[in-house]
């Protein structure tokens, strides 16, 4: 028992085992605290089925919305901004509700989905991946979809004319 003792008080003299615990104290501590709920592509999907009453219509649309969205140039009148929605942070869905929502997701799949606030930008998602898979994400909350998708169309536009040679 006394050897016990004399290495404990040992144990304590050290500073060096008296950081460790404390290490281990502060990074147990860090463990506990809360972490942020985050949305995902399902919950947000599934709130804009519901909220706009999408259904089969919507995903024959969006089967046709990935070859033909944007042949025709246009430009843009604005800059718009990303209306502010609150979604729940769960979903409860109708089993109709949820064969759409898994349709959805599978379509479109891709991480810029979670930051979709409408039917339009699901629309404008599978696109806008195509264009830059590496939009901030900072962007994708602020800006609507199409507001981003004209400015990448607008990057690859001046590359192209940057490569071309223009004849006087």
């Amino acid at each position: 028992m006394r050897i016990f003792a004399a290495t404990l008080a040992e144990f304590h003299d050290d500073g060096v085992q008296m950081d460790l615990l404390n290490d281990i104290k502060q990074k147990r501590a860090r463990q506990r605290q809360k972490q942020p709920i985050k949305r995902d592509a399902f919950n947000q999907v599934s709130w804009i089925v519901r909220h706009h009453g999408l259904d089969e219509n919507f995903l024959k649309i969006l089967d046709r919305a990935a070859n033909d969205l944007f042949e025709d140039d246009y430009k843009p009148a604005r800059v718009r901004m990303k209306a502010r929605m609150r979604s729940p942070l769960f979903s409860l869905a109708t089993h109709e509700e949820y064969s759409y929502t898994m349709s959805i997701i599978s379509k479109v799949d891709n991480p810029y989905l979670k930051h979709a606030n409408s039917p339009e930008e699901i629309l404008l998602c599978r696109h806008l991946y195509q264009l830059n898979p590496a939009v901030p994400e900072e962007r994708l909350m602020r800006f609507h979809f199409e507001t981003l998708v004209l400015h990448e169309r607008s990057k690859v536009n001046a590359d192209e004319l940057d490569g071309k040679v223009l004849d006087p």
